[in-house]
C-alpha cells in the first residue's frame, strides 16, 4: 500500500508528529505550564466556533471552503494547500492534494485509508466510513479514534476526513485533527465545513484574471491624484467594529493632502482600537501616500511614487514579567500598573525609497522606477520591490534567511495598486458598470507579492445599523480572503465586511466615547 500514504494528511507519523509537537506546523499542543499561566487564553478556551466564518478561496490550487469561526491559516506547504488552526481548542484542519501512482475506486481507497491508520495507530476505532457527494463529485468521509503517546503519556484523538475525487488519481483530502473528548463538538461543526468545500475550474479562473489584469493595467493609466483629491472629504470618517453584532472596537478613517519626502500627494491613514476579552487592548495605525504624477513646478516625467506604513501595538494586562515575555521579546512593563505593553518599533531603511512596514515585522522599499543617469525612466520600466523580513515574525517560510526578498515588476506583469487606493478606489470607478480588474499588490500575511482583484458588483440593499439602505457592493479579494464593501453613490465607504469577520459600521466620535471612554483612559 505504498501509493496510499499520500492520501494521509500529511502521511501518518508526519501528521500526528506534526500534531504532538508544540511550535510544530500545526502548534496545536502546549505546554501544560504554559496553558496554566495565561489567563486570557484561559478566559477565551471556553468560546466554541458555533458560526462559520470566512470563505477561504486559492485559486491557483483549485479550491475553496469556508472555514469555523476563530480559525487562521496559512498557505501551501508542499503537497499541503494549506494549514488552519485554532490553538485554544488544540484543534487543526489541513487540506492536502493527493495524487495516486495508479487509477484507484474511492471505496478501496476509503478501506485502504482505514487499513493504513490501524497499522499507524494504536486502539483505532472506526467511528464513521461514508460515501457521499460534495459539490456534486463523488466523496467519502472516514471519521476515526485512535491513541498516541504525547511527552509519555497517552491522549486520545480524533482524525475526521473528507477526501473528494477529482480524477482517479487525484484526490483533495481535508482532515480535521482534536482531542478525541471534544468529538461531539468538532463532528458537528465539520459537517458544516463538508458542504462548502468545492474543486474550482483554474483554467475558467486564469482567463478572467488575464482579462482582471489587462483592464486594472487600462484602468490605472486613466487616473489622476488630482482627480482623486477633488473627490475627497475633508473631514474624517470614523466607524464602529464588530464581530458577530458585538462592538469590540473602531477604526478612525482619513483621507487629506500633504506632503512626504518631498512629494506633494494624498495621505489616507487610519487609527484603531480593538477591546479584547481580559482587558487587551490592539492600538493599530497606518499612513498611506500617493504622490502627485506631476510635481507643481517640477520638469519631469510622470512619477509613480506611494508608500506604506503600518504598526501595532497591544496593551496586556499582564502582572507577570516571564509570562509576558514569552509572546514577545520587546516588552515594556510600567513599573507602578504591572502592565506590559508588546511594542513593534519600526525599523528606519536607508534611502527615499517606498518602505513598508506592518504588524508582522515586514519592511518593505519598492514601487520606485529605475532611472537611467540622465535621472529619465529607462527605455524598459522596471519596478524594483525590496524586502526585509524581520526574524521576530513567523510570517515568513521555515527556514528562509534574512537577506532582502527581491522582486522585479517589468511591463509584462500587473500594475501596481498604489497602497492609497485600498480604500479609495470605488471612489473612482464607475459604480453603476459592473467590472473586474486586478493589480499586484504586497500580501503582508505571506510576505510576498500578491495578485488583488477588485470587482464592481452592482447596486444592493444592505441593513446599516437597522436602517435599510441602496448602496454599491464592491469585492476585493487577494486570496485566499475576501474583503466586500458597500459605498455610497460617491464611493464612500458605509460598511465594510472584513475577512476576519468583522464588520465596519459608521458611527461617531461621541458614541465611541460613550462606548470605550473607560477603556480609552486606562490606556494613557
Amino acid at each position: 500500500m505504498p501509493a496510499i500514504s499520500r492520501i494521509m494528511q500529511p502521511a501518518p507519523t508526519m501528521a500526528i508528529a506534526a500534531y504532538l509537537t508544540a511550535g510544530a506546523l500545526l502548534g496545536l499542543v502546549q505546554p501544560a505550564k504554559i496553558r496554566a499561566a495565561v489567563p486570557y487564553y484561559q478566559e477565551r478556551a471556553h468560546f466554541v466556533p458555533e458560526q462559520m466564518g470566512p470563505t477561504w478561496r486559492d485559486d491557483a490550487d483549485g479550491f475553496q471552503l469556508r472555514l469555523p469561526d476563530h480559525f487562521t491559516g496559512t498557505g501551501r506547504h508542499g503537497m499541503t494547500l494549506a494549514t488552519y488552526t485554532y490553538p485554544l481548542r488544540h484543534w487543526g484542519m489541513t487540506v492536502h492534494l493527493s495524487l495516486m501512482a495508479h487509477p484507484i475506486g474511492l471505496k478501496k481507497l476509503a478501506r485502504q485509508t482505514i487499513a493504513l491508520a490501524k497499522k499507524d495507530f494504536q486502539k483505532v476505532q472506526v467511528v464513521k466510513n461514508v460515501q457521499l457527494k460534495v459539490s456534486g463529485r463523488p466523496a467519502a468521509e472516514i471519521v476515526v479514534q485512535f491513541s498516541a503517546i504525547s511527552n509519555h503519556a497517552p491522549i486520545r484523538l480524533l482524525r475526521q476526513q473528507l477526501i473528494v475525487k477529482q480524477t482517479s488519481q487525484r484526490f483533495y483530502v481535508l482532515t480535521f485533527f482534536c482531542p478525541a473528548a471534544d468529538q461531539s463538538t468538532t463532528m458537528p461543526l465539520f459537517q458544516r465545513v463538508i458542504p462548502t468545500f468545492r474543486l474550482l475550474n483554474k483554467q475558467k479562473i486564469a482567463l478572467r484574471r488575464i482579462e482582471a489584469i489587462a483592464a486594472g493595467r487600462h484602468w490605472l493609466k486613466q487616473q489622476s491624484v488630482h482627480h482623486l483629491l477633488q473627490r475627497l472629504n475633508k473631514l474624517p470618517h470614523l466607524y464602529r467594529v464588530q464581530i458577530r453584532h458585538s462592538d469590540v472596537g473602531y477604526v478612525r478613517l482619513h483621507a487629506y493632502a500633504g506632503h512626504q519626502d518631498g512629494f506633494g500627494g494624498i495621505f489616507v491613514t487610519t487609527n484603531s482600537r480593538t477591546f479584547l476579552p481580559g482587558g487587551v487592548v490592539e492600538l493599530g495605525k497606518s499612513v498611506n501616500f500617493w504622490a502627485f504624477h506631476h510635481q507643481p513646478g517640477a520638469k519631469a516625467p510622470r512619477l509613480d511614487y506611494s508608500t506604506f506604513y503600518d504598526e501595532a501595538e497591544t496593551v496586556m494586562p499582564f502582572r507577570n514579567k516571564e509570562l509576558a515575555m514569552l509572546h514577545d521579546t520587546r516588552v515594556v512593563i510600567n513599573p507602578k500598573t504591572k502592565k506590559a505593553t508588546l511594542v513593534r518599533i519600526p525599523t528606519p531603511f536607508p534611502g527615499k525609497e517606498v518602505h513598508w512596514q506592518t504588524e508582522l515585522g515586514v519592511e518593505q522599499s519598492g514601487f520606485f522606477p529605475i532611472l537611467s543617469h540622465a535621472a529619465h525612466p529607462t527605455g524598459q520600466l522596471v519596478y524594483r520591490c525590496l524586502i526585509h523580513v524581520s526574524r521576530q515574525s513567523d510570517a515568513v517560510t521555515v527556514g528562509q534567511d534574512n537577506k532582502p526578498l527581491i522582486f522585479s515588476i517589468g511591463p509584462g506583469m500587473p500594475a501596481v495598486l498604489p497602497p492609497v487606493l485600498s480604500y479609495l478606489w470605488p471612489r473612482l470607478v464607475n459604480l453603476k458598470k459592473p467590472s473586474r480588474m486586478a493589480f499586484v499588490v504586497f500580501d503582508t500575511s505571506t510576505s510576498h507579492l500578491g495578485l488583488n482583484v477588485l470587482a464592481m458588483l452592482g447596486q444592493k440593499r444592505v441593513n446599516i445599523n437597522g436602517v435599510r439602505k441602496t448602496t454599491y457592493e464592491v469585492m476585493s479579494r487577494l486570496n485566499p480572503f475576501t474583503t466586500r464593501m458597500w459605498v455610497d453613490s460617491d464611493g464612500r465607504i458605509v460598511k465594510m465586511a472584513n475577512p476576519d469577520g468583522s464588520v465596519w459600521l459608521p458611527t461617531t466620535a461621541a458614541k465611541m466615547k460613550a462606548m470605550w471612554g473607560h477603556q480609552l483612559g486606562q490606556l494613557r
